[in-house]
């Protein structure tokens, strides 16, 4: 009998535990079951597998641990989260995972509002596989947190078979993203990152070489723009900023300082909607009847 209740002990004690895949059902907050098709909100689960798909958009505000965000796998429409002012944790148990913004079909991420993700593991910006037409987009807004990718960050990554008019594109206006792996744009598709404002990508190890080549590809912009950007290796990280592009910025709608649509800003070589927020030598023009 002894044998016997060790044996059934034994059992329990390595029998794997199986991981929970959570989808969301409706537009809404993330701390919410009634958006989600488990009985509860993934926000203290660290087997919970965010694959997700339905065309709606969930918004977390306050702190989730999961095992691994894959947004959209499969479905027609666009999924999209947003983590404002929250913060996500993606923690496979301490083993590594994988994360995708979009896998076979568009998605989007968000960050803002002090918002931070931490990731144990790798993230891909659109993970493509035999697909066509489909936008995969990771934004970080001016206000946003950090980023810290233990792993490594791609995109557009090619995971088998033929695709066409795909793209992956990785927006960082705030907040700096530090990657602790390998960091890559596919030159297949429309893929590139574009960091402006305040906004620093940092990569372990000496890369200038690889990031200079993507620079001069035109896959790694600056405020939009080719040619914007300040490479340094530190002895230990490769880090890549905007360097302020001294533009001449008008107001165009009342509203926030902070929001691009409400300005215009002249690049000598064109007019974008921009806000003067980490431009040292801006130049800000007032316009009547705006505040």
């Amino acid at each position: 009998m002894r044998w016997l209740c060790f044996w059934v002990v034994l059992l329990i004690v390595v029998a794997p535990v199986r991981a929970i895949t959570y989808g969301v059902t409706a537009t809404g907050p993330w701390e919410d079951a009634a958006n989600w098709n488990q009985p509860v909100a993934p926000t203290n689960d660290p087997d919970a597998v965010i694959q997700a798909a339905s065309g709606k958009t969930i918004t977390l505000s306050s702190a989730a641990l999961i095992s691994n965000l894959v947004l959209n796998d499969g479905d027609a429409t666009t999924l999209s989260a947003v983590i404002d002012g929250g913060i996500m944790r993606s923690d496979k148990d301490g083993v590594p995972g994988w994360n995708a913004i979009g896998y076979n079909q568009s998605a989007s991420l968000t960050l803002r509002n002090g918002g931070s993700w931490i990731c144990d593991g790798r993230v891909e910006v659109g993970l493509f596989e035999e697909v066509d037409d489909q936008v995969c987009v990771f934004t970080m807004e001016q206000d946003s947190g950090d980023v810290t990718v233990s792993n490594d960050f791609f995109l557009g990554r090619n995971f088998s078979g033929a695709y066409s008019n795909v793209s992956a594109q990785a927006y960082i206006k705030g907040g700096t993203v530090t990657v602790g792996g390998a960091f890559s744009i596919d030159a297949d598709g429309d893929n590139f990152v574009d960091i402006h404002h305040a906004g620093k990508l940092v990569v372990s190890g000496n890369v200038t070489n690889l990031l200079n080549g993507y620079i001069a590809d035109e896959t790694l912009l600056g405020n939009g723009q080719t040619n914007n950007l300040a490479v340094a290796y530190d002895g230990t990280n490769t880090t890549v900023s905007a360097v302020p592009p001294g533009y001449d910025y008008t107001v165009k709608e009342t509203g926030f300082w902070n929001d691009d649509a409400n300005w215009n800003a002249d690049t000598g070589s064109g007019t974008i909607n921009a806000a003067p927020i980490y431009d040292p030598a801006a130049v800000v023009k007032s316009k009547s009847g705006k505040t």
